[in-house]
């Protein structure tokens, strides 16, 4: 079975795919690890993590396909940044490495599909598969493990000397059995963070604790994307300039700066850098419009409202005079959450520039709430003169 296993790494590797591995499947030994951090609520608003259908799903990868014998784990590289290129651009609102293109929830799928279709050749019966990628309830980096994709770094990213940590990870459960017997298994790597602690140093708002488990609920990924509501105030001035997610954990990883070999950018990389500036630079206020520029990428997961309430808090941490005329659409938008959020923006900038456009907006402004926000901006501004 060594040779049809090759033979598949071959064709996974021809589709774009970077390391392969083959694993039996067998109970989860993290899963313990997973409930205790369900528990103590690290995962936030993020309820379905925490379903008993979830939780029950974790346990095993049996539990979703029972008659799975092989599961095949993909790594699919991605270009990512090193810290110095993330300040070179510092004035330009951020977008995680990951999501600058078409989301990989729609490429890789049929990608892991043709892979299916070269294993069936090899078979006179019919074989069973389920392809996932962060698609189901599965504990991806475990697998990525015993699959010898590499270790668990403290910032809770899979982590490969090789290539670093900027991959997708993809699954394929098959119900044929790839291994000619129980001895065979993938060499793990194992983990080489050793006293390293650069990821937990730099995170903004702390949430990589020393025992290396991820507070989910405080990290700017989460309050960019997961979390559907305001961004709470004590943290708004350390999301900083992050539009959408943070990649600050794996640009400062040593092993994330081994080579220099050029990663292809993702499908759809250019068309979305065109509709992401015209999305910053002229507010779009209908949520069709936003959709239909957005459908295909990973920034449709935050949805209009929540782009744009990232957007403000951006501008707020940079108040540059050149962000006036965004907020000043935004501080109408038609989201009562937008507008919340370019109102605290709008606090940030210095009297002169904005007291004028305040006391213009507070003729207009139907919600009592804002209303008192922006009166409390100007008394304040006043006693600051």
């Amino acid at each position: 079975m060594n040779a049809i296993r090759d033979q598949i790494k071959t064709f996974c590797q021809s589709l774009g795919f970077g390391p392969v591995g083959f694993i039996k499947p067998s109970k989860y030994k993290t899963y313990p690890h997973y409930k205790n951090w369900i528990d103590a609520g690290y995962h936030g608003e993020m309820h379905y993590l925490a379903s008993e259908r979830s939780l029950n799903f974790r346990e095993s990868p049996l539990a979703l396909m029972p008659d799975c014998k092989t599961i095949i784990v993909l790594a699919f590289r991605y270009p990512g940044d090193t810290l110095a290129d993330k300040n070179d651009q510092s004035v330009i609102p951020l977008i995680a490495s990951y999501a600058r293109g078409v989301d990989y929830h729609i490429f890789l799928p049929a990608h892991m599909q043709q892979i299916v279709a070269y294993i069936q050749e090899s078979f006179k019966h019919e074989i069973n598969a389920l392809c996932f990628t962060d698609s189901a309830p599965i504990l991806e980096k475990e697998l990525g493990v015993q699959a010898g994709l590499g270790w668990i770094g403290k910032n809770s990213c899979l982590i490969n000397p090789k290539i670093g940590s900027y991959f997708f990870v993809s699954e394929i459960l098959l119900d044929v059995d790839l291994f000619s017997s129980d001895g065979e298994s993938e060499s793990q790597i194992s983990d080489h963070c050793g006293n390293c602690r650069r990821c937990i140093d730099v995170c903004p708002t702390h949430c990589i604790l020393d025992d290396r488990t991820l507070d989910a609920s405080n990290c700017i990924a989460y309050l960019t994307i997961e979390n559907k509501g305001s961004i709470p105030d004590e943290v708004r001035t350390l999301v900083g300039n992050h539009l959408f997610g943070c990649d600050l954990c794996q640009q400062v990883c040593p092993w994330n700066n081994m080579n220099n070999e050029r990663i292809e950018d993702l499908p759809g990389n250019r068309l979305f850098f065109e509709h992401l500036n015209t999305a910053i630079n002229e507010p779009i206020t209908e949520n069709k419009v936003f959709n239909h520029y957005f459908k295909d990428t990973a920034l449709f997961r935050s949805k209009r409202h929540g782009f744009y309430r990232n957007l403000a808090v951006t501008m707020g941490n940079l108040p540059l005079s050149t962000n006036l005329s965004v907020l000043k659409s935004l501080i109408k938008d038609p989201s009562l959450l937008v507008r919340q959020h370019a109102m605290w923006a709008l606090n940030n900038f210095p009297e002169n520039e904005i007291s004028t456009l305040l006391r213009n907006i507070l003729k207009d402004e139907m919600d009592d709430n804002i209303r008192g926000e922006i009166e409390l901006i100007l008394k304040t501004k006043e006693t600051q003169k």
